[in-house]
């Protein structure tokens, strides 16, 4: 046989070949895979001049298990789904708190966060190989548990507002220690004032301004260290105590996250502000500095942090 016909032989195998080992994988996901699906239902509580005001929102969940495949490695793997949309807090007079579908490090974190607080509170974390052994006995006595699980602060999603709910490039991101750098203080004046607030000045979140000031570092060398991976900024984050807020306008209370046979929530997010699902940014990348590592916590944010992508596709197509 001749070289190029070798070539093209083998050409030929590849492009038959690799469609039909995804066709064969796809099958047996089908038919072989374990999978598991809940309802979570997330909930935000912040103190206000007028009272406590809640916000919540139920998402389902799911994770299947396809059965390994050898011959083709990470084919195998778990694959999670979610279907939901972000917690909205209406504070009142056109404010709002969203507790959006990702968290500052992770665009999956809505997808994992139930099962996370759900191991850290069964004691099961203690056991790394539990989902590897028995995943089935891990899912049924997670969604047998129906008691209200608070989420560890470190594991909070990403708090946002906008200063006009009508213009996305306004969105801001809202630390959880200091609601009221976003939304003022009380009509009586009380509440924190910049004066009272360094971190503000500092363009730092008032936790990782804490944690700068403990670690004795230059701030370069600090926000490199930090920047340079999860473990420093992990690390610093559990070495500190969190501000006492309690003299503060708006207070944000514990974040809660409970399994729920409760119906998905629709809507919520689009009836704030209906562009978002005909958007396809927050803020455009002609706004944007050209390398995602120059761009800031806002600049990242996509229409899918606050609605999940195929939720917003049907409502695309229904507009």
């Amino acid at each position: 046989m001749g070289f190029f016909k070798r070539v093209f032989m083998g050409f030929a195998l590849i492009v038959v070949g690799v469609p039909a080992l995804f066709l064969l994988w796809a099958f047996l996901n089908e038919v072989g895979a374990n999978r598991h699906s809940w309802h979570q239902k997330m909930t935000v509580t912040v103190v206000t001049p007028q009272g406590s005001v809640s916000g919540s929102s139920v998402s389902k969940a799911s994770v299947s298990f396809p059965p390994p495949v050898e011959w083709f490695p990470g084919m195998g793997n778990a694959q999670s789904g979610l279907k939901g949309e972000a917690v909205v807090v209406d504070l009142a007079e056109g404010k709002h708190l969203f507790a959006l579908l990702r968290s500052a490090n992770s665009v999956d974190y809505m997808q994992h966060i139930a099962k996370k607080v759900f191991a850290e509170v069964s004691g099961l974390e203690r056991d790394v190989s539990v989902l590897e052994r028995d995943e089935a006995k891990f899912y049924k006595a997670m969604k047998a548990y129906r008691e209200a699980m608070s989420v560890p602060p470190d594991h909070y999603p990403l708090l946002v507002t906008f200063n006009d709910i009508t213009d996305p490039s306004s969105v801001v991101e809202v630390d959880p220690y200091d609601l009221d750098a976003a939304f003022g203080l009380c009509a009586d004046g009380s509440g924190l004032r910049d004066g009272d607030a360094p971190w503000r000045a500092a363009g730092m979140k008032s936790l990782r301004w804490q944690a700068w000031q403990a670690s004795g570092l230059s701030r370069e060398e600090f926000d490199k260290q930090y920047s340079a991976g999860v473990p420093f900024g992990q690390r610093v984050m559990e070495s500190i105590t969190p501000r006492d807020t309690s003299n503060d306008c708006h207070r944000l209370q514990p974040i809660t996250i409970a399994i729920t046979s409760e119906p998905r929530t629709k809507g919520k997010v689009e009836k704030v502000f209906g562009w978002i699902v005909k958007a396809q940014f927050i803020i455009p990348p002609s706004n944007q500095p050209r390398y995602v590592k120059d761009q800031t916590t806002e600049q990242k944010l996509m229409p899918s942090d606050f609605i999940d992508w195929k939720s917003l596709s049907v409502s695309s197509k229904r507009k």
